[in-house]
């Protein structure tokens, strides 16, 4: 929803630990096509560059949606230099999306900030679980679905959202109980070294 005091643009933060899945969750909106529809055109920028837009004659006309990444706090002054460069120069509609790993950027927020947080070994067993197994049944695998368990918790602690993604799609592909355990023994001794 647009922030309230008219035609400036409404702006999220989505703050989280490292490797949460914050810019996963944006980039899948941005490729969402009710999105893409929506916005006249999708800018990324990072927080070294909020100073130089306003510097530069701003951003471009229109109905746009501008994610900011963030690593380190924004100078007081840079942020609102940008807050007013977007507020003259996007039309209403337009929304700014701020992607951090600190807490104080909620306070850059004009609407409520989305947090992420690492999710709990159930959850991650169920998400790992449905990955690895798609459309197959893990009751008619019980020994995979062990497996499976002992992975989760694996992948759980030293392994990101994406390698967890990129590794189920491996093991979907080949439901075999010896490739499965040769997996886990694999993770473990990278996990050792």
């Amino acid at each position: 929803h647009n922030s309230p005091g008219g035609g400036a643009p409404a702006i999220l933060p989505i703050i989280g630990g490292p490797m949460v899945g914050k810019r996963t969750l944006v980039a899948h909106v941005c490729k969402d096509e009710r999105v893409r529809s929506h916005f006249s055109s999708i800018l990324h920028l990072n927080g070294d560059s909020l100073g130089r837009i306003a510097e530069h004659g701003g951003l471009m006309p229109g109905n746009m949606l501008v994610v900011v990444k963030l690593v380190s706090d924004v100078h007081q002054e840079d942020w609102a230099k940008f807050r007013s460069t977007v507020a003259t120069s996007m039309d209403n509609g337009s929304k700014v999306i701020i992607i951090s790993r600190l807490k104080s950027t909620e306070r850059l927020g004009t609407v409520e900030p989305i947090f992420l947080n690492n999710l709990s070994y159930e959850e991650f067993s169920y998400l790992f679980k449905t990955l690895a197994f798609g459309s197959a049944n893990p009751a008619h695998h019980p020994q995979l679905a062990r497996i499976a368990d002992e992975l989760a918790e694996e992948f759980r602690t030293e392994c990101s959202l994406v390698g967890t993604n990129i590794f189920s799609e491996v093991m979907r592909r080949n439901l075999n109980v010896h490739f499965w355990f040769g997996m886990l023994s694999r993770l473990r001794r990278f996990a050792e070294r």
